[in-house]
């Protein structure tokens, strides 16, 4: 069965969520929940598979054994299986990208970054992305619940430019990530008024040989 975060139906919309049992040789089993997020797979050959599910305003999901910590599922000839999988809702951020003088920046970049680690680092691991408006004004959604860092700017043209341009920084204010702030969105959560300001900075060309 399919339920939500708060273990109601998923699928009491119109659209319903889609169900698919994949096998490790990619051959895959598709079929669709009804109103009540119960579903149905009939005729499958035993072995080793992963069971997924999903709809939109949902994150994708897989069943996970939680007493092997393992996606895969052993099916054996006439075995029947009652499973349960939970979606948790996908989750919405915005805000207004503005310089200094409080003006909207157009067009700048703003992306959700997420943690990974290398060789023993934090690093930051692209997840999402958009450009604002003419108002300066951003929507990032269909997120994951999760911890992130959010980073703006705005591109300069290509070519040997030197002058002036705005900073790209980590929300709210930084250059670093140890100085960022993390946002931390929880199942369903729509997050509004992050905004940023971005300061001037002086920009060279250099090359070398």
């Amino acid at each position: 069965r399919c339920l939500s975060d708060w273990s109601s139906d998923v699928c009491s919309s119109d659209l319903y969520a889609f169900v698919l049992l994949r096998r490790s040789n990619d051959q895959a089993l598709r079929t669709t929940a009804d109103s009540s997020g119960v579903f149905e797979i009939h005729g499958i050959e035993p072995g080793w598979y992963s069971l997924g599910a999903g709809k939109p305003g949902f994150v994708d999901t897989y069943y996970v054994n939680k007493e092997e910590d393992s996606r895969e599922l052993s099916l054996r000839a006439g075995q029947l299986m009652e499973l349960t999988i939970r979606l948790p809702r996908t989750c919405v951020i915005g805000g207004t990208i503005k310089d200094t003088f409080g003006e909207p920046v157009a067009n700048a970049v703003v992306q959700l970054m997420g943690t990974r680690y290398q060789h023993g680092h934090a690093e930051l691991d692209h997840r999402a992305a958009t450009q604002t408006d003419d108002r300066g004004e951003y929507r990032l959604y269909d997120l994951a619940p999760g911890r992130y860092y959010l980073r703006a700017g705005r591109t300069r043209a290509p070519g040997r430019v030197a002058g002036v341009s705005l900073a790209t920084l980590l929300y709210p204010q930084a250059v670093r990530m140890e100085d960022a702030q993390p946002i931390v969105l929880k199942a369903g959560d729509e997050r509004k008024g992050l905004d940023m300001t971005l300061p001037d900075v002086r920009t060279v060309w250099v090359s070398g040989k």
